[in-house]
Parts: C-alpha cells; sequence; structure tokens
C-alpha cells in the first residue's frame, strides 16, 4: 500500500479529504499527529479486534471531530471469522464513508442536508 501523508492530501487536493486509514499508519505517530491537526473532513475505520488499532485514539480522534467507524469484532482486514458478514461489514463502511463524503463536501460547498 502505498503512503500518502493526510496532510499531503489535504494540500494536493484544497478538497474534502475522506482518509480511511488500516492499522499500520494509525499507529504511526506522524499520522496521528496530521489527523489530530487536520482541518479537513476525515474518516478512520478500524477493527475493534484488531490489536493494532489503537481504540483510545480513535475516541481522541472522534472527540476533535473526525468522523470514526469501529467495526466490531472485526480484524486488521476488517473482517470477522463468516465471509458473509465480513462482506456486510464492510458494505456498511461503503455506506458509511459514502455518507462521511456527502455531508463534508456539502458542509465545504454550504449546501443544506438533504
Amino acid at each position: 500500500m502505498a503512503r500518502v501523508p493526510v496532510e499531503a492530501l489535504a494540500r494536493a487536493t484544497g478538497e474534502v479529504v475522506a482518509s480511511a486509514l488500516g492499522a499500520p499508519l494509525f499507529n504511526e505517530p506522524p499520522v496521528l499527529k496530521a489527523l489530530k491537526e487536520l482541518r479537513s473532513a476525515a474518516f478512520v475505520v478500524g477493527g475493534s479486534s484488531d490489536k493494532a488499532f489503537n481504540l483510545v485514539e480513535a475516541e481522541a480522534l472522534r472527540d476533535r471531530g473526525v468522523e470514526v467507524v469501529v467495526l466490531d469484532g472485526a480484524n486488521h482486514g476488517l473482517e470477522v471469522d463468516d465471509p458473509v458478514a465480513s462482506a456486510r461489514l464492510l458494505a456498511s463502511v461503503l455506506d458509511e464513508m459514502r455518507g462521511f463524503v456527502l455531508r463534508a463536501t456539502r458542509a465545504k460547498t454550504g449546501q443544506a442536508n438533504v
């Protein structure tokens, strides 16, 4: 997976930044620092059973306005033991991410929520 700093994405796009960060990036201090300082909207997803996903840091980011989705029982790959349940979890992440992008875009452009 290519690593692009979150702040570089924000500078490059000048638009809404939707970042789904996996645990290897999420636990790296430069990424946490960038997320804490980010002025654009951000989206973080992780699994509650992923030992590399820091739930305390996730909650701290949520308190700062970052949209955080924690998948109950999901591992590092955002999967659970049942493939059908895993597919449902991933579909729910896509729904959450779609809603996040719509809300963030509306907020940036000043459109009312519909």
